[in-house]
């Protein structure tokens, strides 16, 4: 309709790194030095090492390694400080891909998970780590044939534009993206299977569900209070000046061990995708829309949305976002760790 006046996005500058965005300008490493480091930062990083000493899943029993022992926890960590790959280097990381599996839940059953969640006092999140850990123990132990009780640590993504000096506005196109650790366990193997089956003791199990969830809450609480995320950026940027950090990266990768896999599991969730704020048009400078699913006489039915941890990352994974009131999940492990196959049963 030529009457009708036409929206311009408004101009988008560069947005800070999120080094910048958490720390503040001028509060990198290389501007202050250690003069950042405090016991806060010395206990994070204790923690840390702390939660390898719990040696956590990285890898199912049925895969071939030379000496897994050496692949995660402190003794592969040290292995890769020291410049080498744990176990030697993988010939065929390169050959590693990601494989995909879609899934949705429907309105009404999204509906009904945001109420219980809501009735256990957790979020949607919280569920989604419980079920992300439970799953992953009916898969880990070769042809299910063992009862081994084990610990597992889970990537939970977070938006870094909401901590610290939180100078990203979220005004242009930048990723801000970070994640902290979930330490969950010991369990026992097929602890998601117990769930589902019919069973005398169901609703324990249930309980023990939203136990789990109550637990992924609290630690991101203890995480966020405790200012992780802030410790969290800074040792990073202390890392990339100080050492080559992506070399470190390319080892963890490369070696035979690990495989790459540094967690048991891993999972980002974006939230609903109508509540986003969208970009501000130069007409609208002051005020933000949210972000629509309608757009003229086009609609947005589904998205599915992933990045890669082929070369590096969690040994199960998946990515969501509620749109039109469904959840869309992406699940999207590296291969041949994990088979199609298995992915679509996950």
């Amino acid at each position: 309709n030529s009457t009708t006046k036409k929206k311009t996005p408004s101009k988008q500058e560069i947005p800070p790194s999120v080094e910048e965005s958490v720390l503040g300008r001028d509060q990198r490493f290389k501007d202050i030095e250690t003069g950042g480091f405090g016991l806060g930062t010395i206990k994070y990083v204790g923690g840390k090492a702390l939660e390898e000493t719990k040696t956590p899943v990285i890898l199912p029993d049925d895969t071939s390694t030379s000496n897994k022992s050496e692949g995660g926890g402190i003794a592969g960590a040290l292995t890769t400080i020291s410049g080498k790959a744990a176990g030697g280097d993988d010939e065929k990381s390169l050959e590693r891909k990601s494989i995909l599996a879609f899934r949705s839940l429907s309105k009404d059953t999204t509906e009904k998970l945001l109420q219980n969640c809501r009735a256990n006092g957790v979020s949607i999140t919280n569920a989604l780590s419980a079920a992300l850990t439970l799953a992953s123990t009916d898969f880990v132990s070769a042809n299910g044939s063992s009862s081994n009780n084990r610990n597992y640590k889970i990537l939970q993504s977070l938006d870094m534009r909401r901590f610290g000096a939180s100078l990203d506005k979220g005004e242009s196109v930048g990723c801000l993206a970070g994640s902290m650790d979930l330490m969950h366990g010991p369990l026992r193997d097929g602890s998601g299977t117990a769930l589902l089956k019919p069973s005398d003791e169901k609703s324990r199990l249930i309980e023990d569900f939203w136990k789990l969830a109550r637990e992924g809450k609290t630690q991101t609480a203890d995480f966020i209070d405790s200012d992780g995320p802030i410790h969290a950026v800074r040792v990073f940027d202390f890392a990339m000046t100080i050492s080559d950090l992506n070399n470190l990266v390319h080892l963890t990768a490369q070696s035979k061990d690990s495989q790459g896999r540094a967690y048991s599991a891993g999972f980002t969730n974006a939230g609903v995708y109508e509540q986003l704020d969208a970009f501000a048009y130069e007409q609208e400078a002051s005020s933000r829309e949210k972000t629509s699913t309608q757009h003229g006489k086009y609609k947005i039915d589904d998205i599915y949305y992933a990045a890669s941890n082929a070369r590096s990352g969690s040994l199960y994974r998946f990515s969501c976002i509620t749109v039109n009131g469904e959840m869309k999940f992406t699940f999207h492990p590296a291969s041949p760790i994990i088979s199609a196959q298995t992915n679509e049963e996950f």
